[in-house]
């Protein structure tokens, strides 16, 4: 089904929306545990599909907001409701639980971009580690900040 397909009623394009948001949750848990176990090839599907995902929920935010301006109304959340409410009445239920997956998978994202940090971290300082351990000194960059030297390599002539 695609986003911006005239048919697509106002509940029809946020229960859209509400379905891609809780597929986007399964795939942030797939992510989730694929940084666990480090899994890189898993944790590559999981940014594939996070990125298919996210396009896609983009464009169903954008074709909502070009049908609430054709009827003639604000985006503002009241007028979300009544715009909701005209066509269905459940719809002040399905934009709460809208607002509800979405919240869900902001804080999903926010939680894997904290462990992904904390893995960089870990890497950071196990190849700091190596580096100085291999005789690879240390060099400041304009910024202040701790960069590697390349480490030279002595290549005797024959």
């Amino acid at each position: 089904m695609t986003p911006s397909r005239p048919s697509l009623s106002p509940a029809g394009l946020v229960a859209e929306e509400i379905r891609r948001y809780e597929a986007l949750l399964q795939v942030l848990e797939a992510e989730s545990s694929a940084l666990c176990r480090l899994d890189y090839s898993a944790l590559q599907q999981a940014a594939d599909a996070k990125q298919d995902l996210v396009a896609n929920l983009e464009l169903l935010a954008r074709e909502r907001e070009v049908q609430l301006r054709a009827g003639g109304h604000a985006l503002t959340e009241t007028a979300i409701r009544r715009w909701l409410a005209a066509g269905e009445t459940r719809g002040a239920d399905a934009w709460d639980r809208l607002r509800e997956v979405a919240r869900a998978a902001r804080d999903a994202n926010a939680r894997n971009g904290r462990m992904l940090a904390r893995c960089n971290r870990h890497f950071s300082s196990a190849l700091h580690a190596l580096l100085d351990a291999a005789g690879v000194p240390s060099v400041y960059g304009a910024d202040g900040t701790a960069r590697r030297a390349a480490a030279s390599r002595v290549h005797a002539a024959t």
